[in-house]
């Protein structure tokens, strides 16, 4: 494509228009490959598409649109150029040379104006990062931005709401394209000042300003279900979504993002009916339960009042220490003991979760060396949680944590649960690809759970599979169970990976666990978790047992 020289003239408009009347142009080439630049660019968004398809046919009409460029998404208006370039050549193509300066000058000037409307977006996005770079939708972290224009345009005695709209159950982790359409079908209930958001890999966001109340609020959640319930084409098909909608109002349920966010999410989780549920401050346990934890879980981790315990997994027959799975224990002065599950759940809330896993990485290996020390065998496992693997700083945390506490990666195992890779699978497998490059192993956590289990097995490059204890609890009294662990326990092995029972309680499931030929089991019918001091003395006894039989 030929710059214009300066001062070159060039063919009224008019007349390239006159041109394309006697001649028409077939733009269903252009349509297609519009649409193939704005998917390879990650950005597919069928409005956007529409957008540029309109603007270029009203210029074979003989009419420019300046407004082009303001109204596409951020990730589609950087992908002008390609856009402009295909349309050049496709168009000059097929009017002949005759017409290549008066092409060549309208690609030019459209491409002049959108560097002047692109340049401020990029930089905005590098400053910010407030827009998802897949979607280009803006993310929470344009959620403090968007309250205060929605609070600027909220009359007195009105409410603004948050819509916490979460496909999760239905569809887990989505691609750019589908929240893209779903977010294009949200756009038919949108009022200008209205704002859709990213909350997460399958929850879009909808902020609406200056409504009458939470009847008003309601009326739209139940809106969006009908319109998102109509049908999405996606891949061919006809997708029905019933996602999950919590609504939390501003300022009622809270003034700032995060509480706002929060309260929405709880909402959708826990107060849900019918698919829709308004936030209940008096029924949010998990807010009563950041109250009377955050002060106290800050000053334990900034005074290393935790405690690590080691629970023996033991080879099926009970005779040899396969290894030892790391548990986090709390008992704080006031409180009592803590849950571990509600510890998590508060750290996961305060964003502590990174600091807290670093602590029993710490922790563990530390204990676990001295027990080295004592040559005593078996892996050590540790837990991972859903944060953990969106951390790309945590690979290089174990790998300087091994060389401290003189670990061979061999000899640790991470186990993670299929929640900790189901909000952005991709992420999680490169965080694992590191760890696993450490010589490290992987174990997928409450195996038979999920949504997508043997999709799981195929995909991550796990070596160990841990069985849920909900199934193997209930292999003595249901034929179902029983025949889910065997089967779990022959593909898991024709697979190449170790499989490990937990939760074993009682002789006769260990019993049924052995005619399966389980690798190994974990659970209070061999050891309760044990305090590191503990382990030499029950290595000791086991030894012993096995002299003796």
């Amino acid at each position: 494509m030929a710059k214009p020289k300066t001062g070159s003239s060039t063919l009224p408009l008019g007349q390239l228009s006159d041109f394309l009347q006697r001649q028409p142009f077939d733009d269903r080439e252009l349509a297609e490959a519009i649409a193939r630049i704005l998917e390879d660019g990650g950005v597919f968004d069928s409005h956007d598409h529409a957008i540029y398809l309109d603007f270029f046919r009203r210029l074979h009409a003989g009419n420019h649109d300046p407004e082009l460029w303001p109204r596409l998404s951020t990730g589609s208006l950087l992908l002008g150029a390609p856009i402009f370039v295909a349309w050049h050549d496709l168009l000059s193509g097929h009017c002949g040379s005759n017409w290549q300066q008066q092409i060549d000058h309208l690609a030019w000037q459209a491409l002049a104006v959108q560097l002047g409307y692109a340049t401020p977006r990029q930089k905005a996005v590098r400053q910010s990062h407030t827009l998802d770079p897949g979607t280009g939708l803006p993310n929470t972290n344009a959620l403090g931005q968007l309250l205060t224009q929605a609070r600027e345009r909220t009359e007195p005695g009105k409410l603004t709401a948050l819509l916490h709209i979460d496909f999760g159950s239905a569809m887990r982790s989505c691609s750019n394209h589908t929240l893209l359409v779903a977010a294009e079908r949200l756009r038919a209930m949108q009022r200008h000042y209205d704002s859709l958001l990213l909350i997460d890999r399958h929850t879009l966001g909808l902020l609406l300003p200056n409504l009458s109340g939470s009847g008003h609020a309601m009326l739209a959640a139940h809106r969006a279900m009908a319109l998102l319930a109509e049908g999405l084409e996606l891949g061919g098909l006809t997708v029905r979504l019933h996602p999950q909608i919590g609504i939390a109002l501003s300022p009622e349920h809270g003034s700032e993002p995060s509480t706002l966010l929060s309260a929405a999410a709880q909402a959708a989780h826990e107060f849900t009916q019918n698919g829709i549920g308004l936030y209940d401050p008096g029924r949010d346990w998990l807010g009563l339960l950041i109250r009377d934890l955050e002060h106290p879980l800050r000053e334990a981790l900034l005074n290393n009042r935790f405690q690590i315990v080691f629970q023996p997994q033991l080879t099926a027959d009970g005779r040899q220490l396969h290894g030892m799975e790391a548990l986090l224990r709390w008992h704080d002065e006031t409180l009592g003991q803590v849950a571990p599950n509600q510890l998590l759940r508060v750290a996961e809330h305060l964003g502590l979760m990174s600091s807290v896993t670093q602590w029993i990485i710490n922790a563990a290996m530390r204990r676990y060396r001295e027990l080295l020390d004592q040559d005593l065998p078996g892996t050590l496992s540790i837990n991972l949680t859903p944060s953990n693997l969106r951390d790309p700083e945590l690979p290089a945390f174990i790998s300087n944590a091994c060389a401290i506490w003189r670990i061979p990666g061999d000899r640790l195992v991470f186990e993670i649960t299929e929640s900790a890779v189901i909000d952005d699978l991709d992420s999680a497998l490169r965080v694992l690809e590191q760890i696993k490059s450490l010589g490290c192993r992987l174990a997928m956590d409450d195996f038979g759970t999920g949504f997508s289990s043997l999709t799981y097995l195929k995909r991550l490059p796990i070596d160990e599979v841990k069985i849920d204890m909900s199934f193997i609890q209930e292999m003595r009294h249901s034929r179902r169970d029983a025949d889910i662990v065997q089967s779990v326990i022959e593909l898991a092995q024709r697979l190449g990976l170790l499989v490990i029972a937990e939760g074993v309680e009682d002789e006769a499931t260990c019993q049924l666990l052995q005619g399966m030929h389980c690798n190994v089991i974990q659970g209070y019918i061999y050891s309760r978790p044990l305090a590191p001091e503990q382990l030499p003395g029950f290595w000791q006894t086991l030894a012993a047992g096995d002299v003796s039989a």
